[in-house]
């Protein structure tokens, strides 16, 4: 329990990222388990980091299509910063990997990202963090993109974007873009 009234119960930890913790909770009102990300406490002291997670969740919670992750709440309680998502259980592409995936299940999930990246980008949103710990699965094998962390409106003129800097998680990154 993260002590915060109204917000889900976490019941274990699912994952730790270089902004936020992810738990498996409970959200007591609905009765049903979500993916409960909270942003590290060291990071609140940095306005852009609190920035960016808030913007993560609107961004992600915009856009709803089944191959996107379902954002159901994002919030702000003294010094805890949250989002609530659905949970999905069935792994990560990084974990398939590890095991083998045929060339069918590979096109699937290729589908499956292309079509969600579609939708993101006619809505006006680039990913830009798209790599395979960020590829989940819902029961019935659909592929969903989670993560909007560091994604960028087509039309924005955001400062993490500017030239001469990077954004990205670096062995997924172009080699010019790692330049």
């Amino acid at each position: 329990d993260l002590g915060v009234p109204g917000l889900p119960i976490a019941i274990g930890e699912l994952g730790v990222g270089g902004m936020a913790t992810v738990y498996l909770a409970v959200q007591e009102s609905l009765d049903r388990e979500v993916a409960l990300k909270v942003m590290s406490v060291s990071l609140v002291s940095d306005e852009t980091f609190c920035k960016r997670f808030v913007k993560e969740g609107r961004i992600a919670a915009r856009l709803t299509h089944p191959n996107l992750l379902t954002v159901y709440d994002i919030g702000q309680y003294e010094d805890t910063y949250y989002m609530a998502s659905e949970y999905l259980s069935a792994g990560s592409v990084r974990q398939r990997m590890a095991q083998g995936l045929t060339p069918t299940q590979t096109l699937k999930i290729i589908k499956d990202i292309a079509s969600g990246l579609q939708f993101a980008h006619e809505n006006g949103f680039v990913h830009r963090d798209v790599k395979p710990g960020n590829l989940l699965f819902r029961r019935d094998g659909t592929c969903v993109l989670a993560d909007f962390g560091i994604a960028k409106g087509l039309h924005s003129n955001t400062i993490a974007t500017k030239i001469g800097t990077s954004i990205g998680t670096p062995h997924y990154m172009s080699p010019e873009q790692a330049r």
